[in-house]
């Protein structure tokens, strides 16, 4: 079941094309990485995909609605880390947990999930002040995971992160998109991350997607995902 699907997707400002009519779609369970240099559009891209920004044209729907026709219903099916994570360090990470629930109207049963899997019980009631960057990050992804969306977008969440961290934070994607279901949209300029962590990677190049390939396939042919990489980005045109 396919969960994201941009189509001729274009954005424009000040008079520079920032997104070139961009075609992707994302499947139901599936770690997808979106790579390109920075300047490329991908942030904006995100933007566009979380109602942040309208496109100038083209269309986004999320687990079959369409963003253009019901803004509310399609972003429910979304939770977000866009650049960095707004957590309120002087509560503890419960309190910020449940902050989040109540603006989304869930349950505080609904947490249990959350509460279970992605964050640290023993470190719930500590202020957020004295979590490590790792706890910071596990807990964005818990707040964003607030009400259950199909969607989960994450920009850049390996920023910042010790090598145990990150390794921790694949274990946790894996665990989300293979048991739960949920389909996870990541940008990160790690490569080697993005190499061992999803299925499928598209890669944008001044505003446009020149391909989308399942990382097995680009081990098989080009040995290493920074090679593919270095290879697309060093094309004329």
């Amino acid at each position: 079941m396919m969960i994201l699907n941009l189509s001729n997707v274009t954005k424009i400002i000040s008079k520079k094309t920032i997104l070139d009519n961009i075609n992707l779609s994302v499947n139901e369970g599936e770690i997808f990485g979106f790579l390109g240099p920075n300047g490329a559009g991908k942030t904006t891209t995100i933007k566009i995909i979380t109602g942040l920004i309208k496109p100038n044209s083209g269309e986004i729907t999320i687990n079959n609605v369409k963003l253009s026709e019901n803004k509310l219903k399609a972003i429910s099916n979304v939770g977000a880390i866009v650049e960095n994570p707004a957590l309120y360090d002087y509560l503890t990470g419960l309190d910020n947990l449940k902050i989040v629930a109540k603006l989304r109207n869930v349950k505080k049963n609904d947490l249990d999930y959350i509460i279970e899997n992605i964050l640290d019980k023993n470190r719930l009631n500590d202020k957020v002040k004295k979590y490590s960057l790792g706890m910071k990050e596990r807990l964005a992804i818990g707040c964003a995971m607030v009400g259950n969306p199909k969607l989960l977008i994450l920009d850049e969440p390996t920023n910042g992160l010790d090598p145990e961290g990150i390794i921790d934070l694949r274990n946790l994607l894996k665990h989300l998109a293979h048991d739960k279901k949920m389909t996870i949209f990541l940008s990160s300029h790690q490569l080697s991350e993005i190499q061992n962590t999803c299925d499928r990677v598209a890669f944008l190049k001044n505003g446009k997607i020149i391909t989308t390939e399942s990382v097995d396939d680009i081990l098989k042919m080009d040995g290493t995902l920074e090679e593919k990489y270095i290879s697309l980005m060093n094309k004329e045109g």
